[in-house]
C-alpha cells in the first residue's frame, strides 16, 4: 500500500478505498469470460438492426408510393371538378336556349294566329 494513496491494488484488478470500490475488467476476447455470450448477443442485435433498416426502407418506399397515389388522386379530382363546372355551365346555357326557343315559338304562334295567316285548325293533323 502506498503512503500517498488510499487505494489498495490487488493482482485481480480490484481497487478499493473507504468510499469507493471499482472492479476493472478487460474486454479482450481471451480474458473476457463471457465473450461467446456477448458476441452472440451482438450478432443478434446486429441482425435486428439490419432487419429494422430493411423495414424502414420498405416503409419509406410505401410512403413514397402512397404520396404519389395521393398526388394522382388530387389531379384527377381537380380534373373532375373542372369537368363538372363545364358541364354545369353547358346545362345552364342549354336551359336558357330552350327557354328562349319556347318563348320564340309562343310568340310566333300568337303572331301567326293574330294576323290570320295560320289558323289553329290548319296546325292540327286531319
Amino acid at each position: 500500500m502506498s503512503e500517498t494513496s488510499n487505494y489498495f491494488s490487488s493482482s485481480d484488478g480490484h481497487f478499493c478505498d473507504v468510499e469507493n470500490c471499482r472492479i476493472r475488467t478487460s474486454l479482450k476476447l481471451h480474458t473476457f469470460a463471457v465473450a461467446p455470450i456477448v458476441i452472440a448477443k451482438f450478432n443478434r442485435l446486429e441482425h435486428a438492426v439490419e432487419v429494422a433498416n430493411e423495414e424502414s426502407k420498405q416503409a419509406h418506399a410505401l410512403t413514397a408510393a402512397a404520396l404519389e397515389r395521393e398526388r394522382v388522386a388530387k389531379r384527377k379530382f381537380e380534373r373532375a371538378k373542372v369537368a363538372r363546372m363545364i358541364s354545369e355551365d353547358k346545362a345552364k346555357k342549354l336551359t336558357i336556349a330552350l327557354v328562349v326557343l319556347g318563348v320564340m315559338f309562343l310568340v310566333l304562334l300568337i303572331l301567326s294566329t293574330r294576323f290570320g295567316e295560320v289558323k289553329i285548325r290548319q296546325m292540327c293533323l286531319p
